[in-house]
């Protein structure tokens, strides 16, 4: 915004009875009013909000979804290959161990 913009603007705020918000940062500016006493006091009118309603997830989350349980379930059936190889090795220890002491 251009120096000749914000004169305009200011200049259209106040032809509007409008201040700026850079006109307002004053030391000696008056304090705002307190609210009136005559209101009455602990009965406070409330708006109820509307009552939430679960919307269906999309398509794209319900994809998203599905590769997620299939990355679970894939990484649960690709341990018993390791457990395999430790049952064998383990066994194949024992074995020449056994072998050795007898």
């Amino acid at each position: 915004m251009g120096m000749e913009d914000r004169k305009w603007y200011r200049e259209e705020l106040r032809q509007k009875g409008n201040k700026p918000s850079w006109d307002n940062f004053k030391a000696d500016a008056p304090s705002k009013p307190s609210p009136s006493p005559e209101s009455p006091q602990g009965e406070v009118t409330r708006n109820q909000p509307p009552k939430k309603i679960r919307t269906p997830p999309s398509y794209v989350h319900l994809q998203a979804q599905d590769i997620l349980d299939a990355r679970a379930k894939a990484q649960r059936r690709a341990l018993w290959p390791v457990y395999a190889i430790y049952v064998v090795a383990f066994g194949t220890l024992a074995y020449v161990i056994y072998n050795l002491t007898a």
